[in-house]
């Protein structure tokens, strides 16, 4: 079983990834850069009026970060490996580690049966 202690401090992932593993699975946890959801789409024609408005010019597309846990069997490292890897993200936050830490003691369990 993987403990919440054991996934380090947010620091620690806005400089580097962090891996480890349990059992057969091998995982791997990092800071990923991903775009913000509009919290409510725009209609057509509301989209349209915003682009003929802004011109050319595109705008930058706000961006947030979050933590990224990554599985995959092993025994192979990260870069190495050739298995299928399946990938879940949480908010860059402590209930994000803690929601990491969950999710990969239920695909642990799986892995490992």
């Amino acid at each position: 079983m993987i403990a919440e202690k054991d996934l380090l401090s947010l620091e620690f992932y806005k400089k580097s990834p962090y891996t480890g593993s349990s059992g057969k699975m091998c995982f791997r946890i990092e800071k990923v850069e991903v775009p913000v959801e509009p919290e409510e789409p725009a209609s057509s024609d509301q989209a349209e009026n915003q682009a003929e408005a802004s011109g050319d010019e595109e705008k930058p597309v706000p961006m947030e970060n979050r933590l990224q846990a990554t599985i995959w069997k092993g025994p192979y490292a990260f870069a190495h490996t050739k298995e299928k890897k399946t990938s879940h993200q949480e908010a860059f936050s402590k209930e994000g580690i803690s929601a990491i830490c969950s999710w990969l003691n239920e695909q642990a369990r799986i892995y490992n049966a």
